[in-house]
């Protein structure tokens, strides 16, 4: 009887792309994108956008809403600097 060896990754292929997702130099990310460099919940993402905290949007069409990539560096500064 042959015996097979079995060998488990520890990390599924979703949190491995999710742990080395960097922004982009420039252009826009969705929300999806944002909240792996962001970490905050989804519903408190755009709860902070309705109450300015984040920065707002561009509609690219009715249901398509992403962020310029220079927004979300500024914010993930402004955050860094405040909790010095």
């Amino acid at each position: 009887m042959t015996k097979h060896l079995v060998v488990k990754n520890e990390q599924s292929p979703k949190q491995h792309k999710a742990a080395k997702f960097e922004l982009p130099e420039e252009g826009f990310v969705r929300a999806r994108q944002v909240l792996k460099v962001f970490p905050v919940g989804r519903s408190t993402w755009w709860q902070g956008v309705r109450d300015g905290l984040y920065p707002p949007g561009v509609k690219l069409s009715e249901r398509c809403t992403a962020w310029r990539v220079e927004d979300i560096r500024e914010l993930i500064a402004t955050v860094i600097e405040a909790s010095k």
